[in-house]
Parts: C-alpha cells; structure tokens; sequence
C-alpha cells in the first residue's frame, strides 16, 4: 500500500498475471487481502 491509496503487487487472492509490483488497485476500506508481508532471510555460517 502506498501514501496515495494505491495497492501494488498481489495478495493471496490475486492470480500471478495480478501480482507484479507495476499493477496497481484503488484501496479505500480495510480489507483482509491487504497488508504488509515481512520476510526475512537466516543466513547460517
């Protein structure tokens, strides 16, 4: 989610063709599908 209410990328609900970063969709309402995804990558010596 962007400062301009835009969402980019996909969700879980969205088809891959839908889930690249360059595809936008108008957000106005909380919605389940939308939020942050933390990631973290464990490197081990």
């Amino acid at each position: 989610m962007t400062s301009d209410s835009l969402i980019k990328g996909g969700s879980w609900d969205n088809t891959i063709e839908e889930s690249f970063i360059d595809l936008e969709q108008n957000f106005s309402l909380p919605d389940p599908r939308v939020g942050f995804r933390v990631v973290m990558e464990v490197l081990e010596p």
